[in-house]
Order: structure tokens, then C-alpha cells, then sequence
């Protein structure tokens, strides 16, 4: 079945397992890097307030799926599971957001984006930012949805005219949680034989033992950890306790790759390497960038590498 027919035949599905009371319809959504993801919206009809959470599932994942199991039970399965999470998680107007600062404020978060890669979005929305070298720095809320997970949202200027509060007031609750948020730093060695483990792999370890010094810096999660490049005390820590400045490599969203500098690599080397991983292995809405960056640990300062 080809994508368009599927998406006939799940919307209808998906209709008769919602009801008439429920909307099952589709939506693009434009997420980091310009990335459009088509999605499977559940709303309540007739529905007035202007919808700040909803619940949307990727209709790639979806099609991926049924390509894979056809019109089983297990894909029947899937789609009840759907409706049992939209029930829990059902669309969110603007009321259901706190409206006490006091309580919202230890959830807001940075994340970064690649300028270059995000202009437009940012000329279409309306929410505070700030730059960092080539990045910009937006904000998100983090919101406890369902028993099942979390949700967030950009910070937008009408959000901060319903919590009544100003950019500065706004910026410092996001400086006050990155510094109280726990990140790490673990050697690629350690994170690689980790994942050997997990999945039971057969590899030579000596030989593993030869390869470049690499660490991955990323928060406890491992979800959107690559703010940690703003947590300056902690890189100038590292490369202290290193002895080196370091080559940092924007890996994903989620984190990065520090290399102490011992005066043998090549930035056109590391750079054409970091664009070529994100290229064919990291998702397009998950990269960062394809700059490297580089840490001098006396100055405590990050510039990008030429």
C-alpha cells in the first residue's frame, strides 16, 4: 500500500475506533532545522480554546509499522493503544497551563539551534531568543501531560503575557535551571563497550582501547543534553583535569563530543566528518551542526574552529 492510500485507510480506521465525538485528521508540523513531520491529530470537535497541547502521532512511524505487520492484530493493537493514551492526554487548551510563575518556572529549559538552518521559523514565530556564535538559544516548558511521558513547548511571547512575567525574568529562571541540571562526561570507549553489553556483541576491546581519546558530554537523559556547551565551568573543568583545550563536535541535539587537542587533528578533517554523520546517520530534526567548536581552558572561552 502506498503512503497515500494508507493514509486514507488510517484516518478512516482510526475514525470508527475514536467515535463521532473525537476528529481524527492531519497536520504538518515544523520542528528543529526546518523539518516538516506529518502527523495524525485526535481533537475534540466543536472544540473553541486555542490548542497549546494536542497529541500527534508521526505518520512515518505509523506507515513503518504497517508496512512491516500488515493488518494484523498487532497493528490493531497499536491504534487501541493510541486511543487509550489520547484519553489520559487528551488536547490541552491555554487554561490548562499553570499560571503561577512561581510553580512553572523550575520547568523552563534551553535549546539550542543552528541559525542558519532555523531562520525562518524564527522570523514566523514569535519567541525570545538570544544567539550563541553561530546557534540561538530558545526556550521551552516543560509540561507533565500523562502517566505515560512529557511534553513541552516554545516559549512564546503570548505564553509570557498569560504567566505575566518579563524577558528577564524569564531568562534568569532558565540560567538558574542549567546550572542546577546534572550533566556528564563519559569516554566513547565506556559509552561504546556499554552499549556491546547491552546487546551482547562480540568485539576486541584492545583494540577499542587504541582509538582517539573521545567523550561524550550530554545531561542525565541524554534528551536535548547539547546545552551542556553552555556550561562553560564545567568544560573548563574538564579541560583543566585534561591539561588541553578542547575540539568540541556537535553530535546530535542531545550531545556532543569533546576532543582534548594534542596538536595532531585537522578542523577541515573534523568538519567534513561531523557534516558527513549528519548526513546519512543522524535524523535531520535532531542535528545541530556541522561547525566545530573549540574551548580554550585558561579563558574559559568557546570560538569556532577554523
Amino acid at each position: 500500500m502506498e503512503y497515500q492510500e494508507f493514509k486514507v485507510m488510517i484516518q478512516k480506521r482510526m475514525q470508527e475506533i475514536m467515535g463521532d465525538a473525537i476528529e481524527v485528521g492531519f497536520e504538518t508540523y515544523l520542528k528543529n532545522n526546518h523539518t516538516e513531520i506529518e502527523a495524525m491529530t485526535l481533537k475534540k470537535k466543536g472544540l473553541q480554546t486555542k490548542v497549546m497541547l494536542s497529541p500527534a502521532i508521526h505518520l512515518q512511524d505509523l506507515y513503518i509499522l504497517y508496512k512491516k505487520e500488515g493488518d494484523s492484530e498487532k497493528f490493531h493493537a497499536c491504534l487501541v493503544e493510541i486511543k487509550k493514551l489520547y484519553m489520559e492526554q487528551e488536547s490541552k487548551g491555554l487554561d490548562f497551563i499553570d499560571r503561577d510563575w512561581d510553580s512553572i518556572k523550575g520547568s523552563i529549559c534551553m535549546n539550542l539551534l543552528y541559525e542558519d538552518w532555523n531562520k525562518e521559523w524564527l522570523e514566523e514565530e514569535e519567541v525570545s531568543h538570544c544567539k550563541f556564535l553561530n546557534f540561538v538559544i530558545v526556550l521551552r516548558s516543560i509540561v507533565d501531560i500523562s502517566s505515560q511521558g512529557i511534553g513541552s513547548m516554545v516559549v512564546t511571547k503570548e505564553l509570557m503575557s498569560y504567566w505575566q512575567i518579563t524577558e528577564e525574568e524569564l531568562w534568569a529562571a532558565a540560567w538558574e535551571n542549567l546550572y542546577q541540571e546534572r550533566f556528564y562526561i563519559q569516554s566513547m570507549n565506556d559509552v561504546i563497550k556499554s552499549e556491546i553489553r547491552e546487546h551482547e556483541m562480540d568485539i576486541d576491546y584492545k583494540e577499542m582501547d587504541s582509538m582517539l581519546p573521545l567523550y561524550v558530554l550530554s545531561n542525565q537523559k541524554r534528551a536535548y543534553g547539547a546545552r551542556a556547551i553552555l556550561r562553560t565551568d564545567l568544560l573548563q573543568a574538564f579541560a583543566m583535569g585534561a591539561g588541553r583545550n578542547l575540539y568540541i563536535l556537535p553530535s546530535s541535539v542531545h550531545e556532543l563530543i569533546l576532543i582534548p587537542d594534542n596538536g595532531n587533528y585537522s578542523v577541515d578533517d573534523m568538519r567534513e566528518t561531523v557534516r558527513t554523520i549528519n548526513e546519512t546517520q543522524v535524523p535531520e530534526q535532531d542535528r545541530l551542526s556541522d561547525t566545530i567548536y573549540y574551548f580554550q581552558k585558561d579563558s574559559g572561552t568557546i570560538e569556532i574552529a577554523e
